[in-house]
Parts: C-alpha cells; sequence; structure tokens
C-alpha cells in the first residue's frame, strides 16, 4: 500500500497533504508511511506512529467483507472517505489532534518527516562532489503516457572518473541542482551517471530509457494489485552535456545493497525473495505472452537496469532474447506465494525440473514467513507516471506492512531474513502464522480490468495488454497426456516448451552437459500440444522412429500405440502446412504401410495430401508448377503424376476420374519439361493421352 505523499517544495504544506492513505491500524497505534516526493518521482519514506484512544473499539464498528478478513464473498468493504480516507467519520474524531476537515494529525506526521529527511548524513560528502566545477547538460525524459520525449537545461557536478563499473558501462557520482527550488550544491541530490564502455549508436540510450519507463508502468500495475511489497522502478533519464555532447544514463543514486534477483537469460538469486519473479511472472500472463520483465536487480524493492523480453523478440536492445528469454526464466522459476496471491498460473515444468528448483530452494531457505495482513486496497502506485520533477534526496522505503498484534516481533519471524529480503521464504514451523493469514487468492484469474481505465488514449496499448490475459499453465489429460481433438492453442507458450527442449538437448542445464531426455520430450510433446508445427512434427518423427532435428538423440520404441500416436501428429503436422508431413501422409494412406492399426489405407485422403503438397510447393515458391524446393526429394511434377494415378485407377474411396487424370499428367509433363526433365514429360505425355482415350471409349 503506497502511503501519502507531500511534495517538499509546496507553499501550502496543509494543501500539499494527500489525505486519502494510512498505512497501519493495528487496534493500539494508528502508523503513517509518509511519502517525501523528490526529483524524478522517486521518494523518501519516513515512518509516523500515533497512539490511538483505548476507546477506540466503541468507534470502529464496520464489519469486515472480503474472504482476507473472514467475510462470505469477495467484495471489498465500502468505507466512507473523507479527509481520512479507511477510518469511519466516528473513528476520525477519537483521533489524537483531529479538528475540523484538514487533519493535525497528518500535519505533525509530514512535519516529523521532513525534520528527519533534513537529519539525514549525504553518503558522498567525503568525495567533496560540490566543490567540482558546473557543468550545463539537457535532460531527456520519456513521457511513457504521451510517447514523447521533454527536454530541459540542468547544472550538475560530475567527477572525471567512475567510482564502479558493470559489464558495459561506468558509473559516475553525481550531484545536480533542482530545478524548481533553491538548493546549495552541498545540499543537492546524488545521482549517478552511466555510460556504456564501448561506443553504441545513439538511439541505444534512448531505447534504454523507453526500456524501462515502460517496465515502470508494469511495476505500478503489479502494485495495483496489492501486494504484500510493493516495487518501484527507478525514473531513468538521459544527459547530453552541451559542452562535449557525451550522452550519459542518469538515475538517482540508492543507498543499500545492490542484488540482483534475477537476470534475462534465467539466473535466479539464491536468497529466494519471492516478489522481485512473482513481478516477471505477473508481466508475462497480464501481457497476454507477448512479454515479460526479467533482469529485476536494485535495492529492496527498488529495481533498476530491468530488461523485456517480447514474444517477436523485437525492439529493447540486444538484450531482448524472445521467447529464448521467457524459457529460461521459466526453467528457474517456481510459483510463490505471491504468484499464487496474484492467482498467476504455475507454469508446467516436468517431475526432474520441478525437483531440482526445490532442491535448490532448500539448500537456501531462511527463517521467514510470507502472510497478507487485511488492508486498504490503494489504486495508486509507489511511484509517479508522469515525469515531473520534485527534488529530493536518498531513499529508504519501509520493509513494514499491516499487522496484527498476534504477530511474532523477532525479525525473523516477521519475514525479515538476515539478508533483507523480507518475502523470502516460508518458516519450516507453522507455529508463527495467525489463522487467515496465509496467502489466499484476491484478483480474479480472468480480470480484464487489472489496468483499470488508460488515463489517456496513448495508453491503450498497456490496456490491451492487461485485457488478453493468458494463464501459464497447460492443461493435460492424466490418461491420454494429450488429446490432439482438444488440443489448445497459444503460439507463443508453444514456442517456450520448444526452446526448453532445445536447450535440454543441448545440455544447457547440467553441469556436465548431460541430457535430460525426459524433460526434453515432456517440453516438446506440450509444445506439440500448443499447436506448434515444428513440435508437432519432431514428436511425428520420434514416435515413428524417423530421423528429427529437435532431439535427435531420442529415439521411441515401435509399438502400435507409439505408431498410432505419431501419426496423428505427423496429420496435425501436415494440415498445419508442413510439405514433408503432407507427402508422408499422402504416401501413407496411398501404400496403406505405417498407418498403424487406427487408420486404413484411403485414397481419398491420399488425394487430398498429395493436393496440399502440390499447392504449399507452388504458394512457396511463387510459381506455378516451380518445385519447392531444389534439393527436394519430391518435386511437383512427380506429386502431379502420382495423385494423376490415383484417379486414373480409382478406388478405396476415391471415384475414378479418367478425365481428369489426363489433365493432372498432361500438368506433370509440362512442369517436368520445364525443369529440363524430357524423358519424364515424354512418359507423362503419353500417360495422359492413354487416360483421355478411356474416356472416349466410355
Amino acid at each position: 500500500m503506497t502511503s501519502p505523499a507531500v511534495s517538499s517544495t509546496s507553499g501550502s504544506l496543509d494543501e500539499a497533504i494527500d489525505m486519502d492513505q494510512f498505512i497501519k491500524f493495528d487496534g493500539k497505534k494508528l502508523e503513517f508511511n509518509v511519502k517525501l516526493e523528490h526529483c524524478d518521482q522517486n521518494e523518501l519514506t519516513v515512518k509516523t506512529t500515533f497512539d490511538m484512544p483505548a476507546n477506540y473499539k466503541a468507534y470502529y464498528n464496520v464489519q469486515p467483507q472480503s474472504p482476507l478478513d473472514g467475510g462470505p464473498d469477495n467484495k471489498r468493504q465500502s468505507l466512507k472517505r473523507n479527509s481520512l480516507s479507511g477510518i469511519p467519520r466516528t473513528t476520525q474524531a477519537a483521533v489524537p489532534g483531529y479538528k475540523g476537515s484538514r487533519p493535525m494529525l497528518m500535519q505533525r506526521a509530514v512535519r516529523s518527516a521532513m525534520l528527519k529527511l533534513k537529519q539525514r548524513a549525504d553518503p558522498w560528502e567525503e568525495f567533496r562532489i560540490d566543490q567540482l566545477p558546473v557543468r550545463k547538460a539537457t535532460r531527456h525524459r520519456y513521457n511513457v503516457k504521451r510517447k514523447s520525449w521533454v527536454t530541459d537545461v540542468v547544472l550538475i557536478k560530475m567527477e572525471d572518473t567512475p567510482f564502479a563499473a558493470g559489464a558495459m558501462r561506468n558509473c559516475y557520482r553525481l550531484k545536480k541542482l533542482s530545478t524548481i527550488q533553491y538548493q546549495e550544491w552541498k545540499n543537492a541530490d546524488n545521482y549517478v551517471a552511466k555510460k556504456y564502455i564501448d561506443k553504441v549508436e545513439r538511439d541505444v540510450y534512448f531505447e534504454d530509457v523507453r526500456l524501462q519507463m515502460d517496465a515502470k508502468v508494469w511495476g505500478e500495475q503489479f502494485n495495483k494489485q496489492n501486494p504484500p511489497k510493493q516495487i518501484c522502478i527507478f525514473q531513468m533519464c538521459i544527459l547530453e552535456f552541451e559542452d562535449t555532447n557525451e550522452l550519459y544514463h542518469l538515475e538517482h543514486f540508492i543507498e543499500g545493497d545492490y542484488i540482483k534477483y534475477n537476470s534475462n537469460s534465467g539466473f535466479v538469486d539464491d536468497s529466494l525473495r519471492f516478489t522481485p519473479h512473482a513481478f516477471s511472472h505477473f508481466t508475462f500472463e497480464h501481457s497476454g505472452h507477448k512479454l515479460i520483465v526479467v533482469d529485476i536487480q536494485g535495492v529492496g524493492d527498488l529495481y533498476t537496469d530491468p530488461q523485456i523480453h517480447t514474444s517477436d523478440g523485437r525492439g529493447y536492445g540486444d538484450g531482448n532474447l524472445g521467447t529464448k528469454g521467457m524459457a529460461l526464466f521459466f526453467h528457474s522459476h517456481t510459483c510463490n506465494p505471491i504468484c499464487e496471491m496474484l492467482n498467476l498460473s504455475k507454469f508446467n515444468l516436468s517431475e526432474a525440473e520441478q525437483s531440482e528448483i526445490h532442491q535448490q530452494a532448500a539448500k537456501s531457505l531462511s527463517p521467514a514467513i510470507t502472510v497478507v495482513i487485511k488492508r486498504q486496497r490503494s489504486e495508486s502506485s509507489c511511484c509517479s507516471l508522469s515525469p515531473t520533477e520534485h527534488g529530493g534526496d536518498r531513499f529508504s522505503f519501509s520493509e513494514s506492512f499491516n499487522g496484527s498484534s498476534s504477530l511474532p516481533t523477532s525479525p525473523e519471524e516477521n519475514g525479515v531474513s538476515p539478508t533483507g529480503g523480507s518475502d523470502s521464504a516460508f518458516k519450516s514451523s507453522p507455529r508463527a502464522i495467525p489463522p487467515g493469514l496465509l496467502f489466499k487468492p484476491r484478483v480474479s484469474h480472468r480480470s480484464d480490468s487489472f489496468l483499470g481505465s488508460p488515463t489517456s488514449p496513448e495508453m491503450d496499448e498497456h490496456a490491451e495488454f492487461g485485457r488478453q490475459y493468458k494463464p501459464s499453465t497447460v492443461f493435460l489429460d492424466d490418461d491420454t497426456k494429450m488429446d490432439l481433438e482438444q488440443r489448445e492453442s497459444d503460439e507463443v507458450l508453444g514456442e517456450i516448451h520448444l526452446e526448453l527442449a532445445k536447450y535440454h538437448e543441448l545440455g544447457r542445464f547440467s553441469n556436465q552437459g548431460d541430457i535430460d531426455e525426459r524433460s526434453a520430450l515432456y517440453h516438446l510433446e506440450i509444445a506439440a500440444h500448443l499447436g506448434n508445427n515444428e513440435a508437432t512434427k519432431a514428436m511425428a518423427q520420434i514416435l515413428l522412429q524417423k530421423d528429427n532435428d529437435i532431439l535427435p538423440s531420442i529415439m521411441l520404441p515401435e509399438t502400435p500405440s507409439n505408431t498410432n500416436k505419431g501419426i496423428g501428429y505427423m496429420i496435425e503436422a501436415a494440415e498445419g502446412g508442413d510439405r514433408s508431413a503432407q507427402i508422408f501422409m499422402a504416401q501413407a494412406f496411398e501404400t496403406g504401410y505405417g498407418l498403424g492399426t487406427a487408420r486404413q489405407k484411403n485414397w481419398k485422403e491420399a488425394a487430398r495430401f498429395y493436393e496440399q503438397a502440390i499447392n504449399t510447393a507452388t504458394s512457396s515458391s511463387g510459381i506455378q508448377g516451380e518445385t519447392f524446393d531444389s534439393v527436394m526429394h519430391e518435386p511437383v511434377y512427380k506429386l502431379t503424376a502420382a495423385l494423376a494415378a490415383l484417379y486414373h485407377q480409382g478406388g478405396f474411396r476415391l471415384d475414378k476420374d479418367p478425365s481428369y487424370a489426363g489433365d493432372l499428367y498432361n500438368e506433370a509433363a509440362d512442369t517436368a519439361m520445364s525443369q529440363f526433365k524430357g524423358q519424364l514429360a515424354t512418359k507423362y505425355y503419353e500417360l495422359a493421352e492413354i487416360a483421355w482415350g478411356e474416356v472416349e471409349e466410355e
């Protein structure tokens, strides 16, 4: 839940107070997390607590209505809102300091927070950045709502040498004066300027900002689901120095331990923080599988430098690995209580994969619990969407959330691990978990309103993502495993499972490079189940003991069951437009060989698949009669002649038609002649005359 926000530059403190939130009320104390907003929409949150009167229960008489509160349905309690939203009017009268329409309680909380802000020490004081020369730069900020750039001029002081370096960028300490209030350099805001080590195109800097701001929007939508710990993705902009024309990324300095929770290539941090991974999973499902936000890193739940994988692999720089990146994330992700709270569905993993993840998790479990406490839902996020500046400094986001007097008070029992992750894992003993406080579903699986109504037409793209919710789970029949008549169709999910099968074949997930054949086949089968044609054909080849390009090391034994199933997959591949599958099925139905026990020789079906193969070759080449592939073992003229032979003879459910057979032979002859196959062309011309002769005799 977000807390009251106050602009530190407002002329009237009373008018600047957002009266619409309070964060914690345990029956004895009323606790506010007052948020002082700063430059680039970042805030300092300071906790202020006030004692409640002993007789507050006489006024607090509203009954709980939601399941989390023990109520009968999923509708949230509607409280009459006024200057102290979430507290009934009668209770407000009991709040110490409340007088009139503007509660003095909130003013006291804000003044206390601002006093604490002024008393905070500057962590960069020893570097004397304020004594460096002043430089002028143009700041470029991206407005996500309008999809446009806003520029202004700022004054900065920056060190010449980097204080840290990553794999791609150097980091420089920097101070910047606020553009909307008077500041001395000693009290100026601390920033980090980041510059690529290797020279890159100018557009790369701007694309990085677009990426982070789009990820920031998804962070705000995640917060609207009211998770136990809200997240904030840092606002990032670009500095372009007037004296050198150099470009830098600019972000607020984050004070604290910097942790990389997951990467764009499947890495997952061993501290097992739940929130970062649930956020990534959330973006995948609520974008309709169009994207996933990964590479989550930062201090606490204040994130920076994320990466976005898109289903088509386009946009967002070289780090966008497309469905390959999505596959790597889900191979290392197991749904946690926050995923369950948000009703995110579990991604299908094999038993071996699940066992490996659980073993890794068991090695790093900390004695913490994650609970959901009754609290008011907030529709605002921890960070503003608009690119306005408020001026500010460093950040300290409170790790607390609504609790109960019956909750344990030790750091471990309160869900704070020694490493600082408060939502990291379940405590082995359930004794500290109060009844009704474990995660329960709160948001409908199929909700179409997770993004709400767009605030402007420019937000339609994000709103459309929210309306295209798709689960990650593929529902399989335990008895038949894959019912081909009830197959689902999800192109992106099918691609992800296919990529996982390929990764297993390469030994990507084994330290020794061993191939987990069961897991590889498991994902290949799911990909086929989801309608992926490449996977469908590979499954058919494996079941029919044919060579395949996806899992060449795997071949299943020949049994009637495998043959029947393999033919079913081959038919699916043929119907999906695979030419080699079309030819295989045409020849199988023509000869009756290899059809298994469930199908019989059928020339009508053979003719249908021959026609599909001919049409596929023609449409692919764009030239009537041209072969599909110069190395194809069955050129078009041979397929046309085979089809002519079926109509010439007739039988096996196909009506004899010598006239049509003659036309087909003549077409095959013309095509063969165009391919410089004169001898075959002569043969086909002769067969055409024979077929037409039978028509004249009739």
